[in-house]
């Protein structure tokens, strides 16, 4: 092709013809640069294709992610409403006449804990990829950026209650035997434990505090959990997935 168009140019230049070479010249520039918008166009619209495709793969990743977090979320509800029944346990025996060996056992699973972990492959790799803007949403791009603070917050407020309220104070309430448990030459557990005043209020002072922790960890993660789903929502609505 772009001897054809020499030929032309040197043919127009021997026959005098400068108006029809310069007009010919201009012709030639308009359909080169014709044919580079139409290069960038083609390229663009595949660079847009790829985004789109790229960002459907990220979407369904960060849907699968997050229904792993309802999953993890809701077994966390469940293991800190076990624990508020283990509380409630816990004050009915230390009421009436004290069945030991029960309150000893209840008091030692009220000294294991539950952690949070959650699924956060998807973001790490958007975040460190710069992927995020890929979204082209940023209504979106700031639930996301919410939910996973939001989600970081707790993990750090869970991780932060259970190293200093029950390793260092509940746990060695317990092992520490601060209600004066006994056994007999056996090892068997002594059914007559006697609670004084003092001890009693000691009792009830930890068990609040183990209460009080399950019950605001309930309420936390019931509202990540529906940030969650409001998020998947959210996912849903993108077009072009």
């Amino acid at each position: 092709m772009p001897r054809v168009f020499n030929s032309i140019r040197q043919r127009l230049l021997k026959e005098n013809r400068f108006t029809r070479y310069l007009i010919y010249a201009v012709g030639e520039i308009v359909l080169v640069v014709i044919g580079i918008l139409i290069a960038l166009s083609i390229n663009t619209w595949n660079k847009s294709r790829q985004d789109l495709r790229a960002r459907a793969e990220l979407l369904d990743e960060l849907r699968d992610d997050l229904a792993l977090d309802q999953a993890t979320i809701a077994e966390h509800i469940q293991w800190e409403e076990l624990f508020l029944a283990e509380v409630d346990s816990a004050r009915v025996l230390a009421k009436g006449p004290i069945d030991a060996d029960a309150l000893q056992a209840l008091l030692r699973r009220l000294t294991t804990r539950h952690t949070f972990v959650p699924n956060k492959t998807t973001i790490v790799k958007m975040t460190a990829s710069g992927e995020l803007g890929l979204l082209r949403n940023s209504g979106i791009e700031n639930s996301i950026v919410r939910y996973y603070q939001f989600n970081d917050y707790l993990t750090s407020v869970t991780n932060n209650n259970n190293l200093y309220i029950v390793d260092l104070q509940f746990g060695p309430f317990v092992s520490n035997n601060a209600l004066g448990f006994g056994c007999d030459a056996d090892g068997a557990v002594e059914d007559d434990l006697d609670l004084d005043p003092e001890k009693r209020y000691l009792l009830k002072v930890q068990l609040d505090r183990r209460a009080l922790i399950a019950r605001t960890s309930i309420d936390r993660f019931s509202k990540l959990k529906e940030a969650a789903t409001d998020l998947l929502r959210q996912i849903g609505q993108v077009p072009g997935r």
